[in-house]
């Protein structure tokens, strides 16, 4: 069933325009869940972080960025992917409205213009696609985090062609332990983009935002993994 209110905004836009104008951010979020409340120093639901911006979407224009998290738009409070979503489907094309983030720990607000959702815009173009491990060399080279049970290595060239990617921002991870920490988080072939906020662009950068960690907190991480990029954070095992 729809909800009442939903149906009445659907009757409204199809008197206005003989069509339902759906608005939309062009961003991926996901939720505040308990181990990411405690390093973004937030409430458990509250707010959606933004995992992915769009190019020349209304979040791109807006300079939303990957970390930012949403706490209110138009006023109204977000209490997770949900939520958001709720509220931008009730918003007007083409009129800007004010979003609430948290961004580095400092609360801003930012004017966003919402543009009509393209005809083309499906989950199918958003979602991760299936990668292919990197072939294993005869000797693993990576660096070992032994006290969370993986391993990285530099994305090479090679390595990026052979996980599609176009960039090689970021550390490949080339094993994981399936008795360690990581493995409910981290597979092969995983891309690490951030380490305790330090942006990643080679293990050296890894290994300095490794040092930066709070250990009793957990590794906070960025991770691409096939299209699709996430924060996870992994603790140690007692």
């Amino acid at each position: 069933a729809v909800p009442g209110r939903m149906a009445w905004w659907v009757v409204q836009q199809l008197i206005e325009h003989d069509e339902v104008k759906r608005a939309f951010i062009g961003i991926t979020i996901q939720p505040v869940t308990n181990d990411l409340a405690g390093h973004l120093n937030l409430r458990v639901g509250e707010g959606a972080i933004v995992t992915q911006v769009f190019p020349k979407s209304p979040g791109s224009t807006a300079k939303l960025e990957p970390g930012d998290v949403v706490l209110s738009l138009d006023g109204k409070p977000v209490s997770g992917p949900r939520s958001l979503q709720g509220i931008v489907e009730r918003l007007e094309v083409d009129k800007t409205y004010s979003v609430e983030i948290l961004r580095e720990g400092e609360r801003q607000k930012l004017p966003i213009v919402l543009k009509q959702m393209p005809s083309d815009y499906t989950m199918a173009s958003i979602s991760g696609e299936e990668r292919e491990e990197p072939r294993k060399d005869a000797e693993d080279n990576g660096v070992a985090v032994d006290d969370f049970g993986f391993k990285v290595r530099e994305l090479t060239p090679e390595i990026a062609e052979q996980l599609g990617l176009d960039s090689q921002e970021g550390v490949v991870v080339s094993s994981v332990d399936s008795d360690g920490a990581a493995a409910r988080v981290l597979s092969v072939g995983d891309v690490i983009l951030k380490v305790s906020n330090r942006n990643v662009g080679s293990v050296a950068d890894f290994n300095k935002g490794l040092a930066e960690a709070n250990s009793e907190k957990g590794l906070f991480l960025f991770i691409k993994s096939g299209n699709a990029t996430r924060f996870a954070v992994i603790r140690k095992k007692n």
